[in-house]
């Protein structure tokens, strides 16, 4: 079990068996599920236990999983409707331009003229790129586009700078 949960990402969610000897379906969250081999190990459920990954293949939209503390049905099943998580330090690392979206919510927005608007509650993809869920200082929340013509900078552990808005 590991202690710090800022240390973890969520990366899926266990969506059943698979077989008779253990096997679970994931539903991976993140955008190509090739990337899920380079991890050895994942942390799963609300006690985060840890969890050695023996095999990994990908079906559809799931990852089937075979994990070495899991060799039968009935344990696999036990595991259906937990969260999957990751280190942060399995991760690998970005380009200069590149954020993980764990990384941007909580950070302050405000305008290039230093006005804060508001944080970052949640970053979101409907299909069309990502949108930034912004919480302003009057409590209400806004959506924007997450790209170069709203968002200017981006200051990891301070804040976005975003460009001037009427809200």
């Amino acid at each position: 079990m590991i202690s710090k949960k800022d240390d973890l990402i969520l990366v899926g969610a266990i969506s059943g068996a698979k077989g008779l000897k253990g096997e679970v379906l994931i539903k991976y969250f993140a955008q190509n599920p090739s990337v899920f081999k380079q991890y050895s190990y994942v942390y799963i459920g609300p006690s985060r236990d840890k969890y050695s990954i023996d095999r990994y293949s990908s079906q559809k939209e799931n990852l089937s999983v075979t994990f070495n503390e899991i060799n039968n049905r009935t344990e696999a099943e036990k595991l259906k409707g937990q969260e999957v998580f990751i280190e942060k330090i399995q991760l690998k690392d970005l380009n200069e331009d590149e954020w993980y979206h764990q990384d941007l919510i909580g950070l302050s927005v405000e305008t290039l003229e230093g006005k804060k608007f508001g944080i970052i509650k949640a970053i979101y993809n409907f299909g069309a790129g990502d949108i930034l869920e912004i919480k302003l200082i009057n409590n209400k929340i806004e959506m924007i586009p997450f790209n170069k013509y709203f968002v200017l900078d981006i200051i990891l552990d301070d804040k976005i700078i975003i460009s001037d808005m009427d809200f």
